[in-house]
This record gives structure tokens, sequence and C-alpha cells, in this order.
């Protein structure tokens, strides 16, 4: 990994576990490796998420030089996010139409129905959350406790049957399973694999010299895009393994200095 010069990273159960503010461990060693090295987030959720799990308390821990090399990409590269004058500004938003979420809306309610998968009573927040440059499905809710989230679909087999009727009811976009209870819809096109395209523009730094963090790199995640780019990939089993695995690396980094 020395060689590598960005390193990419889901958020949830890549960083931290589902709708959680990262540890300070996890930030201390985001600050150690951005002393070395540029780190890119991208995950399925939107700014004002990554706001309240990472980037309120993250920055705090950084100088400017740092914080210049943290790179935000919400809704799985739909957007891109960098830190100017004092605050997140965007590069690019790739926003839905009115239209396209009436079509969404109404197409996943179609394949709720025909899935005949029983779905929970009782929801938390909202259940197709509208995330601007994106879509999110949740099951039980966008604000379900995550205990109660870690038992719905364990096994992604719900999902996976909710997941087959959605493409073909709207196949104009990407979908993905994503987190614990969510599936994700995006533009056509517009998935990590376009973030990452999107990083090599704007950042200026080769594919080649990119490794990518992620628990979902199975065919129907929303990591598994990002392995067609053929950057380097790492699967993790949650944020407790991304510690070890960087960990290891910033005491033979900074061992070498």
């Amino acid at each position: 990994m020395k060689n590598k010069e960005l390193f990419i990273f889901d958020l949830d159960d890549t960083l931290t576990e589902s709708k959680v503010v990262i540890d300070d461990e996890m930030v201390d060693i985001l600050a150690g490796l951005l002393s070395h090295k540029q780190v890119a987030i991208i995950s399925g959720a939107w700014l004002p998420q990554l706001k309240l799990q990472v980037l309120e308390k993250l920055p705090q821990r950084l100088d400017d030089i740092r914080k210049s090399r943290l790179h935000i990409f919400p809704t799985s590269g739909a957007a891109f996010y960098r830190f100017e004058n004092g605050d997140w500004c965007p590069v690019y938003e790739l926003r839905f139409t009115d239209e396209e979420k009436s079509e969404i809306v109404e197409k996943f309610s179609d394949a709720i129905s025909k899935s005949e998968i029983e779905m929970p009573g009782q929801i938390y927040g909202e259940r197709l959350q509208d995330r601007d440059t994106q879509l999110t499905f949740s099951a039980l809710g966008s604000e379900a406790p995550l205990e109660l989230k870690k038992t719905w679909d364990p096994d992604r087999q719900k999902r996976t049957k909710v997941h087959s009727i959605v493409k073909e009811l709207l196949p104009q976009f990407d979908i993905a399973i994503a987190g614990k209870t969510s599936i994700d819809v995006l533009r056509k096109g517009v998935d990590k694999a376009f973030g990452v395209e999107m990083m090599e523009k704007h950042i200026g730094i080769l594919k080649s010299e990119m490794i990518f963090f992620g628990d979902a790199l199975f065919e129907t995640g929303n990591d598994f895009p990002v392995v067609k780019t053929g950057i380097e990939c790492v699967e993790v089993k949650d944020h407790e393994h991304t510690k070890r695995i960087l960990k290891d690396f910033l005491q033979n980094i900074d061992g070498d200095i």
C-alpha cells in the first residue's frame, strides 16, 4: 500500500457502524493517514449524513494542509465536495428531477408489492429518502436503530428479491444493495466506479495509485462497481477490521521516515 497515493473508503461498516459517528480512534487513524496520503470517502450517504458522521468531528483534528487532502463523494459519487473557504463546497452535483423522483417512488411501491415480502409495521424516519442526487429505500426507515437493522435482512435475501424487481421496473437507473436494510437508486452509469473516474479527473491521481476499502464488494453491493475499475480493492468485515489494517500500515510507514 505504500505506493498508493489516494486511499478511498466506503463509510458504513468500513469507517464506522451504520449511521454512527466515527469514534475517536478512527479519527486519530485518519488524521495520521492524511499526514502521508490523500483520502476520499465515497458513500451512499448524502452530505448532511456525512457531516453528522464524519465532517463535524474529523476536520477539527486537521490543519489546512490535511483538510485539503480530504475529498468527499456522497451518494456513491453523484456529487463531490472539497473544503474551501471554511466550508464543504461542491465541485459537481448530479441531481434528480422531480419527475424522476416521482417515478422512482411509484415503481418502488410496485416492487415491494410484487415481492410479497412482509415489511416491518413500524418505520423510523423515511422509508424512501430523497438525497437529491440519490434516492434510498430503507426497509425500517432512515433512522432505524442499528440493532434492528442488523437482524432484518442479514443474508440480503429480502433486498435481493426487491432489487431484482426494481431493476426491471426502472431499467434507466442503476440499483444497488447497500448498508444493512437499504437499496440505492442512482442515475445510469453513476455509481462508485463513476466516482473513481471523477477522482482521477478532479484530484489528478491515476487509478493505479488508488486503493479502495469497502464491505460490500459482492456482486449486488454498492461497492462492487469499484472492482470493475481495476483499482486495488480491500474487502473489510467492519470498521474494526479497517482500523487494524490502517494501524499496521501507519506503523510501517512511520517507521520508514
